[in-house]
């Protein structure tokens, strides 16, 4: 984040321009356009989206990740709850993200950062490429859905034997597995071994390109690397994402990678050079069966992690994250518990995850500014302060969130904040569509914080 403040009212037209579309917010029957790069110049990033990434996940200073997880926001992106709530993971104070009651994380603010697209690029780029909305465009890892992309997944890795042939393993967090399927057809076994910490400590980039690591590709795992070593043997827990004597049929992927296959899947993409929404609605259904069939029980938000595989450029994973959204309840059990009703705006897993360069998106210099992002809520005047007022448990939570950031040099009197909202724009869909907005506000939040003038955030 740079030193000096700037005029605070720059900072929010610049990262609300950097979310609009050039090709409406609807367009029929669901294809989904970024800004052509013929659409900007040198100096301008119109409609190029915003990066946002909640730092306080436990991976931000942990030096065995090369990547930590981001979320890409863009007005084509239609889900709400476009960021990871904050949450207590221990569970301790009834704030997890699987919980239900009244002032956990699913009403709480989250404090997190906005990256806005001036630091997309160049050698502290956090993306290798100044066209990643084009079509052609295949250097990036994107995920429509929450992942665990940086600490459950294992990467396939190639090697050379003694006589020059290959042969592949899956380097998972604290475990391999050769990539052969066992001969009583079951899938892989995976062997302990302290020296593997699986996809998260590979760097990032699409591992298809020999410039690029691959960091965050592969198969879901059971165990994150602490988990592994603390509890249980490392085990493969991908839907439908894994291989015996190449891909089975109908699979969800198209090679070892768990790279999602957009042909056989989204024939639009094809056969027009875009994706549409609508012809995703194959591959979901096929998702909901294998996933019923492998897991035995009903389909839940977190269930989509265990299926989810990555794309190499935005525009399809923006598409799939819609319909996801659109098609939820051919796919999403509306009676769970975990949380209760994930199909309501409030508790949907809506948001994207990107495994991006940890060095660069935990840079301060990177970093656009603070932000306070509101639950989703029909109310479009909402603020943070009646926020707040109408919730007061979640005061405690968000004041815990400020005094943790001091630690990733949130500096009081000279850092600034933006609040965002996140609602509902009308729309002629059977179902919302939900916006981001930017907006200033000057509030008292309390625990000796508040947010001052030119959105100074202060500690009294």
């Amino acid at each position: 984040m740079q030193s000096s403040q700037r005029d605070i009212n720059e900072i929010c037209q610049h990262l609300s321009e950097a979310l609009k579309s050039d090709s409406g917010d609807f367009p029929y029957p669901g294809q989904v356009f970024l800004t052509h790069s013929g659409m900007r110049t040198q100096k301008s990033h119109w409609g190029q989206g915003v990066v946002v990434r909640n730092m306080d996940d436990g991976l931000t200073g942990d030096k065995d990740f090369n990547v930590v997880p981001g979320t890409f926001w863009h007005d084509d992106i239609w889900p709400p709850n476009q960021i990871y709530p904050w949450g207590d993971d221990s569970g301790a104070k009834g704030t997890h993200i699987m919980g239900v009651d009244g002032h956990g994380a699913w009403v709480t603010p989250t404090l997190a950062v906005a990256i806005g697209p001036e630091h997309f690029n160049g050698d502290n780029g956090i993306f290798n490429h100044p066209d990643l909305q084009d079509a052609d465009w295949i250097d990036g890892v994107w995920y429509a859905h929450d992942s665990n992309s940086c600490d459950k997944r294992a990467k396939a890795q190639r090697g050379k034997n003694a006589d020059g042939t290959d042969f592949y393993i899956y380097d998972a967090p604290n475990a391999y597995a050769d990539i052969v399927p066992l001969s009583d057809g079951k899938r892989y076994q995976f062997k302990l071994s302290s020296e593997k910490k699986g996809s998260g400590h590979y760097e990032a980039g699409n591992p298809g390109n020999p410039n690029f690591g691959g960091g965050g590709t592969g198969m879901h795992m059971k165990w994150s690397y602490s988990d592994s070593q603390k509890y249980n043997s490392q085990e493969d827990w991908q839907i439908n994402g894994y291989i015996q004597g190449g891909l089975a049929a109908e699979s969800l992927f198209c090679n070892l990678d768990c790279e999602i296959d957009y042909y056989t899947w989204n024939e639009y993409t094809k056969e027009k050079g875009f994706e549409a929404v609508d012809n995703w609605r194959g591959w979901i259904e096929r998702f909901s069966y294998a996933a019923i069939k492998q897991l035995g029980e009903p389909v839940s938000a977190w269930a989509a992690d265990l299926a989810i595989g990555w794309m190499n450029n935005p525009r399809p994973m923006i598409t799939l994250q819609n319909a996801l959204w659109v098609y939820r309840d051919l796919w999403c059990d509306p009676t769970s518990i975990q949380p209760k009703d994930p199909n309501s705006p409030e508790h949907y897993w809506g948001w994207n995850e990107i495994p991006l360069p940890r060095k660069l998106v935990t840079l301060p210099d990177n970093w656009t500014c603070y932000i306070i992002v509101l639950p989703p809520c029909d109310t479009p005047d909402i603020t943070l302060s009646q926020w707040l007022l109408v919730n007061p448990e979640c005061v405690e939570n968000l004041i815990e969130q400020l005094n943790k950031y001091t630690n990733y040099n949130l500096v009081p009197n000279l850092s600034q904040v933006l609040v965002v909202k996140q609602i509902p724009n009308d729309s002629e869909f059977p179902h919302k569509v939900w916006k981001r907005w930017f907006f200033i506000e000057q509030v008292e939040i309390g625990g000796g914080w508040k947010i001052g003038e030119n959105g100074v955030i202060q500690k009294c």
